[in-house]
């Protein structure tokens, strides 16, 4: 230090000093005797020596596909994407419907219909369709292409009911469906009653039924079913899913578009259900040729237009 610098300054900073030089003897002795420095195991990211990799075999040229998502609607049905085909057009076979072929004249009386088409109503057969457990669903065509369960019991059993399209007019489909019966039994109606649960409701001029045998591919593209319906001459479209060897339903326009469509019960005289008819409001009930006393929406609808009831048909 310089000589001008206080006694006793001198003497504080030779005691720091001291006093730095001793602490440092002090922590070199600690770490002579203290074991290597080494990696705390909480922060160690050193990386353990792996095994030998084993070598990993060639991806087959054809690997198996993954399984197909899918919405199960029937008992333990499981996968299948759902393939559109147009209906065929022929005629409906004799004992299959309960529908009747006839000519619609413009002097026709209306009963329950406010503008009826005229023509020629023409009778197709349409497919075979099972039901499972005696069970149908019903909706818009979008829900009948990728359906929800069918849980509306029309037999109590198993049955298979013969499908036929009442037919009137022409266009670019070949004509527009009045009536779309589902026969289920020989047995002719004895009258006819509402089930609301089957009864269709579209904005999309469209509509279909379906069994639980019909299921959903949830990665599908849902334009496939109208694009079925594009070719000219298309009255109707069949539905089935690919693990599957029989539709499992169908769609088809409804009357005259948008709209809501009711669906009968025709029962026999014991009360049994032996037909199923959607009914388009395109020709009058009356002319259909459907056995039995017509429903009562239908009476009301001709009462309510100033016509006398129609006898029922036989």
């Amino acid at each position: 230090m310089p000589d001008d610098v206080p006694v006793t300054t001198r003497l504080l900073g030779s005691a720091l000093t001291l006093a730095a030089l001793t602490v440092t003897a002090l922590t070199l002795t600690a770490c002579a005797g203290a074991p290597p420095a080494g990696p705390d195991r909480d922060t160690d990211t050193r990386v353990e020596p792996s095994a030998p990799a084993t070598a990993t075999p060639a991806p087959s040229a054809t690997p198996a596909p993954s399984p197909t998502p899918s919405i199960s609607t029937g008992a333990g049905i499981v996968g299948g994407t759902v393939r559109f085909t147009a209906c065929p057009r022929r005629p409906a076979p004799a004992g299959t419907t309960n529908l009747r072929a006839a000519t619609v004249s413009s002097s026709a009386t209306t009963y329950d219909v406010y503008r009826p088409l005229t023509g020629r109503l023409t009778l197709e057969h349409v497919m075979r369709l099972r039901l499972p457990g005696g069970l149908l669903g019903a909706g818009a065509a979008y829900y009948a292409a990728f359906p929800g369960a069918a849980d509306v019991p029309v037999a109590p059993a198993t049955v298979t009911a013969d499908v036929t399209a009442g037919v009137i007019g022409a266009g670019p489909r070949g004509g527009r469906v009045a009536f779309m019966e589902l026969r289920l039994s020989p047995e002719p109606p004895a009258r006819w009653i509402e089930e609301p649960r089957l009864s269709i409701l579209t904005d999309g001029g469209d509509g279909g039924f379906w069994s639980s045998d019909a299921h959903t591919d949830t990665a599908q593209n849902f334009d496939d079913y109208v694009t079925a319906f594009a070719p000219p001459g298309v009255l109707c479209v069949l539905r089935r899913n690919e693990d599957q060897p029989e539709p499992s339903g169908f769609l088809f326009p409804t009357g005259v578009g948008d709209g809501w469509y009711g669906t009968y019960l025709g029962r026999a005289a014991d009360g049994r259900v032996v037909s199923v008819v959607s009914y388009g409001g395109l020709v009058p009930w009356a002319l259909s040729g459907l056995p039995g006393t017509p429903p009562a929406e239908i009476l009301q609808a001709t009462r309510d237009r100033g016509f006398p009831t129609p006898p029922p048909s036989s």
